[in-house]
């Protein structure tokens, strides 16, 4: 059964956050076949609902709540069946080939409406981080081949950072082996909710110091439940010189070690643990352009690790990739060390 999604609307950032939560949701639903429109311009849009009528088995059309009646009725004939979906969203189907199409604001909640329109089956998925995608596809061909009616579909949120969904169960040593350190979910959690859970039930307080994602790491951990919040100690972001006078680092040190430095991103961490009095410190130092590296540095009172790799693309892309990659090294220290 084929699926259209076509997405409406002249604000580009609505349209890509609303284009992958539909992705994921139908995914959820175990739907992988299916296709992405997405515009700006109403008379493209009448023109792809006109087409997706047509030529497919279900379409599903999110535009601004202002377009949904005209668009409606662009679309239908005297034939067609509407059906009001909790007087938000509208249905309508085509009594002489069974085709249906759904039409949903863009301002709603998409998930809620699907289920009057697609039939769900069981579907699985997996967190993998730290693989590049090729590798990731080449491991799930591996597994396609040796399954019958096997199928999957990969959702890419950073370099490093991949969801994959799948329509039959795979058992989780399976996936070990094939990822290995790369696994960290089976239940399509994130980085953030992993450590968030982790953090909580051993009611463990952070102190984040952060020289290149402009506090990106405290906001998303922030974010992980606001009715019971994470206990965050200390959000250091770095700015200047005076930010590394604030942790105890003298300036002679930094001259021997420079900014962004193994060393330093150690000692950042534990005069962090020191100064804050919290339970783990999380440490991002800033980026070396000439290398396309930085340093992250976490660890209790105990112990601390320092690990660096290497981040490409442009300012926005390298933010979003070390914040994973913070979150992820943290996430293997809690599940080592609690």
């Amino acid at each position: 059964m084929q699926n259209k999604v076509i997405v409406f609307s002249d604000n580009q950032n609505l349209t890509s956050k609303c284009l992958e939560k539909i992705e994921k949701s139908l995914l959820k639903r175990g739907l992988f076949d299916f296709s992405f429109l997405s515009c700006s311009l109403y008379a493209d849009c009448v023109g792809f609902c006109i087409d997706a009528k047509n030529s497919y088995d279900n379409a599903i059309i999110i535009c601004d709540n202002d377009n949904v009646d005209k668009l409606v009725e662009a679309s239908k004939t005297d034939t067609d069946n509407l059906t009001l979906i909790q007087e938000q969203a509208i249905k309508l189907e085509q009594t002489t080939t069974y085709r249906k199409m759904l039409f949903v604001p863009i301002e709603l909640d998409t998930d809620k409406f699907l289920d009057e329109l697609l039939q769900s089956k069981d579907v699985f998925s997996c967190s993998i981080f730290g693989k590049s995608k090729n590798f990731v596809v080449s491991k799930f061909e591996e597994i396609k081949a040796q399954k019958e009616n096997f199928d999957y579909k990969i959702i890419t949120n950073s370099a490093f950072l991949h969801i994959v969904y799948y329509s039959k169960f795979v058992d989780e040593s399976v996936l070990v082996e094939k990822f290995g350190d790369g696994l960290f979910a089976t239940n399509d959690k994130d980085l953030v909710v992993c450590c968030g859970e982790i953090l909580r039930r051993n009611s463990l307080s952070i102190s984040i110091c952060d020289g290149l994602t402009v506090g990106k790491i405290s906001e998303k951990l922030s974010e992980f439940d606001e009715n019971d919040k994470i206990n965050i100690s200390e959000s250091l972001i770095m700015f200047g010189d005076n930010s590394f006078e604030k942790l105890g680092i003298e300036k002679t040190f930094l001259d021997e070690h420079g900014t962004v430095s193994k060393e330093t991103a150690f000692v950042m961490a534990k005069n962090l643990l020191k100064n804050a009095e919290s339970d783990l410190a999380l440490v991002v130092s800033g980026f070396d352009c000439d290398a396309g590296r930085c340093f992250v540095a976490v660890g209790n009172k105990k112990e601390i690790h320092v690990f660096s790799s290497v981040f490409y693309g442009n300012r926005n892309e390298r933010m979003e990739n070390v914040s994973s990659f913070a979150l992820f090294r943290l996430l293997k220290f809690l599940k080592e060390k609690y």
